[in-house]
Protein backbone atom coordinates (compact mmCIF):
# COMPACT_ATOMS: atom_id res chain seq x y z
CA UNK A 1 0.00 0.00 0.00
CA UNK A 2 1.29 3.57 -1.08
CA UNK A 3 -0.15 6.18 1.12
CA UNK A 4 0.42 9.87 0.97
CA UNK A 5 -1.35 12.29 3.75
CA UNK A 6 -2.09 8.53 5.42
CA UNK A 7 -4.58 7.82 2.53
CA UNK A 8 -5.71 4.67 1.51
CA UNK A 9 -4.33 2.45 -1.69
CA UNK A 10 -6.12 3.62 -4.65
CA UNK A 11 -5.72 7.38 -4.13
CA UNK A 12 -8.09 9.82 -6.05
CA UNK A 13 -8.07 11.17 -9.64
CA UNK A 14 -6.98 14.79 -9.86
CA UNK A 15 -9.36 17.49 -10.72
CA UNK A 16 -10.23 21.55 -10.63
CA UNK A 17 -13.31 22.44 -9.44
CA UNK A 18 -12.78 25.71 -11.91
CA UNK A 19 -16.23 27.15 -10.96
CA UNK A 20 -15.67 27.10 -7.49
CA UNK A 21 -13.27 30.17 -7.79
CA UNK A 22 -10.59 31.66 -10.29
CA UNK A 23 -7.57 31.59 -7.95
CA UNK A 24 -7.26 27.71 -7.77
CA UNK A 25 -4.57 27.47 -9.89
CA UNK A 26 -1.87 30.26 -10.84
CA UNK A 27 1.18 30.59 -10.82
CA UNK A 28 2.54 28.75 -7.98
CA UNK A 29 -0.85 26.81 -6.42
CA UNK A 30 -3.11 24.00 -7.41
CA UNK A 31 -5.89 22.79 -5.65
CA UNK A 32 -6.67 19.84 -6.54
CA UNK A 33 -9.78 17.71 -5.60
CA UNK A 34 -12.16 15.24 -7.16
CA UNK A 35 -14.91 16.79 -9.38
CA UNK A 36 -16.16 13.71 -11.49
CA UNK A 37 -19.32 13.16 -13.52
CA UNK A 38 -21.25 9.61 -13.98
CA UNK A 39 -20.29 8.91 -18.14
CA UNK A 40 -16.94 10.33 -17.89
CA UNK A 41 -14.79 7.80 -19.74
CA UNK A 42 -10.76 7.41 -20.06
CA UNK A 43 -8.37 4.80 -21.53
CA UNK A 44 -4.97 4.42 -20.36
CA UNK A 45 -1.91 2.57 -22.71
CA UNK A 46 0.06 1.11 -19.71
CA UNK A 47 3.58 -0.37 -20.87
CA UNK A 48 5.73 -2.38 -18.22
CA UNK A 49 9.19 -3.35 -18.20
CA UNK A 50 10.36 -5.47 -15.58
CA UNK A 51 13.95 -6.36 -14.98
CA UNK A 52 16.13 -9.02 -12.97
CA UNK A 53 16.02 -12.53 -12.50
CA UNK A 54 12.74 -12.87 -14.33
CA UNK A 55 12.65 -10.37 -16.82
CA UNK A 56 9.24 -9.64 -18.88
CA UNK A 57 7.63 -6.77 -20.81
CA UNK A 58 3.69 -6.02 -21.19
CA UNK A 59 1.15 -3.99 -21.97
CA UNK A 60 -2.52 -3.14 -21.67
CA UNK A 61 -5.25 -1.33 -21.67
CA UNK A 62 -6.92 0.44 -18.27
CA UNK A 63 -10.59 1.71 -19.13
CA UNK A 64 -11.49 3.57 -16.18
CA UNK A 65 -15.52 5.17 -16.49
CA UNK A 66 -17.56 7.04 -13.66
CA UNK A 67 -20.56 4.63 -12.93
CA UNK A 68 -22.69 6.81 -10.75
CA UNK A 69 -21.80 9.95 -8.05
CA UNK A 70 -24.22 10.72 -5.00
CA UNK A 71 -23.28 13.70 -2.40
CA UNK A 72 -21.02 11.74 -0.64
CA UNK A 73 -19.76 8.99 -2.98
CA UNK A 74 -18.49 8.02 -6.62
CA UNK A 75 -18.49 4.95 -8.12
CA UNK A 76 -15.84 4.06 -10.03
CA UNK A 77 -14.92 1.09 -12.53
CA UNK A 78 -11.83 -0.45 -14.20
CA UNK A 79 -11.51 -2.88 -17.00
CA UNK A 80 -7.95 -4.70 -18.11
CA UNK A 81 -7.83 -5.22 -21.64
CA UNK A 82 -5.44 -5.93 -24.83
CA UNK A 83 -3.22 -7.44 -22.41
CA UNK A 84 -0.09 -8.79 -23.96
CA UNK A 85 3.11 -10.18 -22.69
CA UNK A 86 7.11 -11.23 -23.61
CA UNK A 87 8.22 -13.18 -21.22
CA UNK A 88 10.97 -16.22 -21.39
CA UNK A 89 8.34 -19.47 -21.58
CA UNK A 90 8.87 -22.93 -21.10
CA UNK A 91 10.01 -25.12 -24.23
CA UNK A 92 7.54 -28.10 -23.64
CA UNK A 93 4.07 -27.07 -25.49
CA UNK A 94 1.93 -27.83 -22.88
CA UNK A 95 3.61 -26.17 -19.81
CA UNK A 96 4.00 -23.06 -22.34
CA UNK A 97 0.11 -22.92 -22.64
CA UNK A 98 -0.10 -23.30 -18.95
CA UNK A 99 2.17 -20.52 -18.06
CA UNK A 100 0.79 -18.39 -21.47
CA UNK A 101 -3.03 -18.39 -19.66
CA UNK A 102 -1.29 -18.12 -16.18
CA UNK A 103 0.48 -14.78 -17.35
CA UNK A 104 -3.03 -13.87 -19.08
CA UNK A 105 -5.20 -13.87 -16.06
CA UNK A 106 -5.44 -10.41 -16.11
CA UNK A 107 -7.10 -9.76 -18.98
CA UNK A 108 -10.65 -8.78 -19.07
CA UNK A 109 -11.20 -8.04 -15.11
CA UNK A 110 -12.89 -5.81 -14.14
CA UNK A 111 -13.08 -4.27 -10.88
CA UNK A 112 -15.24 -1.31 -9.34
CA UNK A 113 -14.33 1.08 -6.35
CA UNK A 114 -16.60 3.64 -3.86
CA UNK A 115 -14.89 6.32 -3.04
CA UNK A 116 -15.93 9.50 -0.74
CA UNK A 117 -16.96 13.17 -2.10
CA UNK A 118 -13.29 13.89 -2.24
CA UNK A 119 -12.19 10.75 -4.12
CA UNK A 120 -10.87 8.80 -1.29
CA UNK A 121 -11.36 4.91 -1.69
CA UNK A 122 -13.94 3.28 0.64
CA UNK A 123 -14.48 -0.48 -0.71
CA UNK A 124 -14.38 -2.57 -3.71
CA UNK A 125 -17.81 -2.66 -4.76
CA UNK A 126 -19.37 -6.03 -5.92
CA UNK A 127 -15.97 -8.34 -5.33
CA UNK A 128 -18.29 -11.23 -6.51
CA UNK A 129 -16.96 -9.65 -10.08
CA UNK A 130 -13.32 -10.55 -9.28
CA UNK A 131 -14.49 -14.31 -7.87
CA UNK A 132 -15.77 -15.15 -10.96
CA UNK A 133 -13.27 -13.65 -12.92
CA UNK A 134 -10.49 -15.59 -11.30
CA UNK A 135 -12.75 -18.90 -11.29
CA UNK A 136 -12.87 -18.66 -15.00
CA UNK A 137 -9.23 -18.54 -15.56
CA UNK A 138 -8.71 -21.26 -12.76
CA UNK A 139 -11.24 -23.39 -14.76
CA UNK A 140 -9.39 -22.73 -18.29
CA UNK A 141 -6.22 -23.59 -16.64
CA UNK A 142 -7.18 -26.77 -15.04
CA UNK A 143 -8.99 -27.77 -18.35
CA UNK A 144 -5.65 -28.40 -19.61
CA UNK A 145 -4.80 -31.10 -17.47
CA UNK A 146 -4.09 -34.67 -19.05
CA UNK A 147 -5.60 -36.44 -15.89
CA UNK A 148 -7.21 -36.09 -12.53
CA UNK A 149 -3.89 -36.13 -10.58
CA UNK A 150 -2.30 -33.67 -13.07
CA UNK A 151 -5.46 -31.56 -12.29
CA UNK A 152 -5.23 -31.91 -8.48
CA UNK A 153 -1.54 -30.61 -8.70
CA UNK A 154 -2.11 -27.80 -10.98
CA UNK A 155 -4.88 -26.53 -8.51
CA UNK A 156 -2.48 -27.11 -5.22
CA UNK A 157 0.09 -24.79 -7.16
CA UNK A 158 -1.58 -22.41 -9.27
CA UNK A 159 -4.59 -21.63 -7.06
CA UNK A 160 -2.65 -19.20 -4.90
CA UNK A 161 -1.95 -17.35 -7.72
CA UNK A 162 -4.99 -17.31 -9.60
CA UNK A 163 -6.61 -15.86 -6.74
CA UNK A 164 -9.42 -13.16 -6.50
CA UNK A 165 -7.49 -10.79 -3.43
CA UNK A 166 -3.70 -11.13 -5.61
CA UNK A 167 -5.73 -10.05 -9.03
CA UNK A 168 -7.78 -7.67 -7.01
CA UNK A 169 -4.71 -6.26 -5.08
CA UNK A 170 -2.22 -5.97 -8.89
CA UNK A 171 -5.30 -4.38 -9.89
CA UNK A 172 -5.79 -1.90 -7.08
CA UNK A 173 -2.51 -0.91 -7.17
CA UNK A 174 -2.35 0.20 -10.70
CA UNK A 175 -5.20 2.18 -9.70
CA UNK A 176 -3.14 3.29 -6.67
CA UNK A 177 -0.49 4.70 -9.15
CA UNK A 178 -2.99 6.48 -11.51
CA UNK A 179 -4.90 7.67 -8.74
CA UNK A 180 -2.58 9.62 -6.57
CA UNK A 181 -3.94 10.81 -3.92
CA UNK A 182 -3.77 14.61 -3.59
CA UNK A 183 -7.16 17.05 -2.22
CA UNK A 184 -5.37 19.94 -1.07
CA UNK A 185 -3.50 22.85 -2.40
CA UNK A 186 -0.06 22.46 -3.22
CA UNK A 187 2.78 25.15 -3.49
CA UNK A 188 5.20 24.74 -6.42
CA UNK A 189 8.89 24.04 -4.83
CA UNK A 190 7.57 22.74 -1.46
CA UNK A 191 8.05 19.28 -0.60
CA UNK A 192 5.97 17.44 1.46
CA UNK A 193 7.14 14.76 3.53
CA UNK A 194 5.40 11.87 5.16
CA UNK A 195 4.74 8.48 6.47
CA UNK A 196 3.70 5.64 3.58
CA UNK A 197 4.03 1.85 3.00
CA UNK A 198 5.00 -0.19 0.48
CA UNK A 199 4.40 -3.68 -0.15
CA UNK A 200 7.19 -6.31 1.38
CA UNK A 201 9.18 -8.42 -1.43
CA UNK A 202 9.31 -10.99 1.22
CA UNK A 203 5.61 -11.54 1.53
CA UNK A 204 4.97 -10.30 5.29
CA UNK A 205 3.91 -7.36 6.68
CA UNK A 206 4.26 -4.12 4.51
CA UNK A 207 7.43 -1.75 5.06
CA UNK A 208 7.02 1.45 6.32
CA UNK A 209 9.14 4.03 4.34
CA UNK A 210 9.46 8.48 4.42
CA UNK A 211 8.06 9.77 1.28
CA UNK A 212 8.47 13.17 -0.19
CA UNK A 213 6.17 14.56 -2.74
CA UNK A 214 6.58 17.81 -4.80
CA UNK A 215 4.75 19.86 -6.99
CA UNK A 216 7.81 21.22 -9.37
CA UNK A 217 5.95 23.03 -11.84
CA UNK A 218 2.75 24.60 -12.86
CA UNK A 219 1.64 26.02 -16.32
CA UNK A 220 -1.79 27.99 -15.21
CA UNK A 221 -2.75 28.84 -18.93
CA UNK A 222 -3.01 25.15 -19.64
CA UNK A 223 -3.83 24.29 -15.96
CA UNK A 224 -1.03 21.09 -16.04
CA UNK A 225 0.65 20.35 -13.27
CA UNK A 226 4.24 18.37 -12.81
CA UNK A 227 4.18 16.34 -9.94
CA UNK A 228 7.57 14.50 -8.35
CA UNK A 229 7.25 11.53 -5.87
CA UNK A 230 9.88 9.34 -3.90
CA UNK A 231 10.08 6.88 -1.12
CA UNK A 232 12.17 4.74 0.46
CA UNK A 233 12.08 2.23 3.50
CA UNK A 234 12.75 4.10 6.68
CA UNK A 235 15.73 2.42 8.55
CA UNK A 236 14.36 3.48 12.08
CA UNK A 237 10.71 1.98 11.31
CA UNK A 238 12.35 -1.33 10.09
CA UNK A 239 14.18 -1.53 13.62
CA UNK A 240 10.77 -0.78 15.07
CA UNK A 241 8.82 -3.06 13.60
CA UNK A 242 11.45 -6.04 13.70
CA UNK A 243 9.58 -8.64 15.69
CA UNK A 244 6.60 -8.36 13.49
CA UNK A 245 8.36 -8.21 10.36
CA UNK A 246 10.42 -11.40 11.43
CA UNK A 247 6.63 -13.17 12.55
CA UNK A 248 4.97 -12.32 8.92
CA UNK A 249 8.10 -13.79 6.96
CA UNK A 250 7.56 -16.98 8.59
CA UNK A 251 10.43 -16.19 11.53
CA UNK A 252 7.77 -16.64 14.31
CA UNK A 253 9.04 -20.25 15.34
CA UNK A 254 13.10 -19.77 14.36
CA UNK A 255 15.42 -19.60 16.70
CA UNK A 256 19.21 -19.03 16.33
CA UNK A 257 21.02 -18.94 13.41
CA UNK A 258 18.14 -19.60 11.31
CA UNK A 259 16.19 -16.45 12.85
CA UNK A 260 19.36 -14.01 12.44
CA UNK A 261 19.82 -14.56 8.70
CA UNK A 262 16.46 -14.21 8.27
CA UNK A 263 16.50 -10.94 10.78
CA UNK A 264 19.39 -9.99 8.53
CA UNK A 265 17.68 -10.25 5.45
CA UNK A 266 15.04 -8.28 6.42
CA UNK A 267 17.27 -5.28 7.34
CA UNK A 268 19.14 -5.68 3.96
CA UNK A 269 16.11 -5.18 1.72
CA UNK A 270 15.68 -2.39 -0.19
CA UNK A 271 12.62 -1.04 -1.39
CA UNK A 272 12.85 2.91 -3.88
CA UNK A 273 9.97 4.15 -5.51
CA UNK A 274 9.81 6.98 -7.84
CA UNK A 275 6.69 8.88 -9.69
CA UNK A 276 6.63 11.56 -12.34
CA UNK A 277 2.69 13.15 -12.69
CA UNK A 278 1.85 14.89 -15.39
CA UNK A 279 -1.93 16.52 -15.10
CA UNK A 280 -4.44 17.67 -16.75
CA UNK A 281 -5.83 19.69 -13.64
CA UNK A 282 -9.18 21.36 -15.83
CA UNK A 283 -9.64 17.61 -17.47
CA UNK A 284 -9.33 15.88 -13.98
CA UNK A 285 -7.07 13.40 -15.21
CA UNK A 286 -3.56 12.24 -14.78
CA UNK A 287 -2.30 12.42 -18.68
CA UNK A 288 0.81 10.56 -17.95
CA UNK A 289 2.45 8.94 -15.24
CA UNK A 290 5.99 6.91 -14.70
CA UNK A 291 5.96 4.45 -11.69
CA UNK A 292 9.08 2.69 -10.42
CA UNK A 293 9.77 0.36 -8.04
CA UNK A 294 13.47 -1.07 -7.00
CA UNK A 295 13.21 -4.03 -4.80
CA UNK A 296 17.00 -5.45 -3.64
CA UNK A 297 16.32 -8.40 -1.83
CA UNK A 298 19.80 -10.64 -0.98
CA UNK A 299 21.59 -8.59 -3.33
CA UNK A 300 19.57 -8.95 -6.25
CA UNK A 301 17.71 -6.44 -7.49
CA UNK A 302 14.57 -6.08 -9.68
CA UNK A 303 13.29 -3.41 -10.80
CA UNK A 304 9.56 -2.81 -12.15
CA UNK A 305 8.80 0.23 -14.10
CA UNK A 306 5.43 1.33 -15.46
CA UNK A 307 4.28 4.11 -17.89
CA UNK A 308 0.93 4.92 -18.30
CA UNK A 309 -0.50 7.52 -21.00
CA UNK A 310 -4.01 8.38 -21.36
CA UNK A 311 -5.03 8.11 -24.45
Amino acid sequence: MRSTRAVPLLGMLMAVSVCAAQNVVNDSTAAVIAYWKPGDRRVYAVERVVTGPKPARSSYDMNLLVVDETDSTYVLECLFSGLKVDATLPEDPREKAVFNKLMMAADGLRITVSTDETGIPLALVRPQDVEEHARQVMLGILDMAMSHNERLRMETTLGPVVDADVLAQDALEDLGNLLFPFGVAYITGRVEEVEAEVPNPLGGIPFRTQQTFVLERLDSLSATAHMRMAQHIDPKAVDDDIEDLLASCGGADLQGDAREKLRRTIEGVKVNETMELEVDLHGAWTKRLVFTRENVVRGVTRTDTRTYTLR
